[in-house]
């Protein structure tokens, strides 16, 4: 029996990340082995810090993640991105590495006290993930733009990666873009490829929506504002355009609708059908609204 092929990974990925990229090793090593019969073991050691991977010697795999720094919103931006880049400047520098970088899904809960400011973190870190990838040639694993093709209430996560759906979902993805960069020094082409077509086809296990749609459904209550200002809003989901546009122009003149909130309206209802099917549309909103202010004042 042949020796089996060592594909060695490091990585450096925050707490929820350790189990998607546990769960990517064994998705490519189950590949490999079914691709070609050959023995393989890929081999991941967790390290707790970037710096840790400095003393690395021979070929390895390297996974990186920008969640971590997520949390670190207060920290100034200036001086995070220049700590990364000093990192990943060393990192690409290490012979025999191959860098992998995963991006942050950029899905922060209502209900976060700092949404704002940490989403604000979020997009930089991933626009800072390509400046990186084309400075340093690192690879990128693009879990924001993969995740959010699925969307948050399938995997029931939010930028955490905290759910078991989060986990199986990021390891398909961490472990099709190791497969098509990464392993050139441990198996054939022909293999990468195959293993590849293995892995894409592999489904993923989601959480359904529990309600089936229908063309009419029940209006929502969304909560806006913390504490004492915070507002129950019933959104609007009647199916007909007509009745749809008429309220909307009913809050509007009662005050309830900012004017600049229906500007924005209409400009999407253009961009959508067309200038005049919104023009009709709006004129019929109008009718509708002074039949109903004649009929009260009856």
């Amino acid at each position: 029996m042949n020796n089996p092929v060592i594909i060695p990974v490091k990585a450096v990925v925050d707490g929820n990340e350790r189990a998607a990229v546990g769960l990517a090793a064994n998705l490519i090593q189950n590949s490999i082995i079914a691709a070609s019969s050959e023995p393989v073991s890929v081999r991941c050691q967790f390290e707790a810090s970037l710096d840790a991977l400095k003393t690395s010697e021979g070929a390895c795999i390297i996974i990186a993640s920008l969640l971590p720094e997520a949390g670190n919103y207060q920290e100034p931006w200036n001086t995070v991105e220049a700590r990364l880049r000093d990192r990943f400047l060393d990192l690409t520098s290490i012979d025999g590495a191959v860098v992998f970088l995963c991006t942050v899904f950029r899905h922060v809960r209502l209900d976060d006290n700092a949404a704002q400011s940490r989403l604000l973190r979020i997009r930089r870190l991933n626009l800072l993930a390509a400046e990186l990838s084309r400075e340093t040639g690192l690879f990128i694993i693009d879990l924001d733009r993969s995740l959010a093709d699925i969307g948050a209430s399938k995997l029931l996560a939010d930028y955490r990666l905290g759910s078991q759906y989060a986990s199986e979902a990021a390891a398909k993805f961490i472990a099709l873009a190791m497969i098509s960069a990464g392993l050139d020094n441990y198996v054939s082409f022909e293999i990468q490829d195959a293993a590849k077509a293995i892995v894409a086809g592999s489904q993923l296990n989601l959480m359904e929506p529990a309600i089936a749609k229908r063309d009419i459904v029940l209006p929502h209550v969304l909560k806006l504002g913390p504490g004492r200002r915070k507002q129950a809003v019933a959104t609007v989901v009647d199916t007909d355009k007509d009745n749809h546009a008429g309220w909307l122009l009913h809050l509007l003149m009662t005050g309830q609708f900012g004017i600049r909130d229906a500007f924005a309206k209409l400009k999407q209802s253009v961009a959508r059908r067309g200038f005049r099917s919104s023009v009709a549309i709006v004129l019929v909103a109008v009718r509708q609204a002074l039949r109903s202010r004649t009929s009260l004042g009856r």
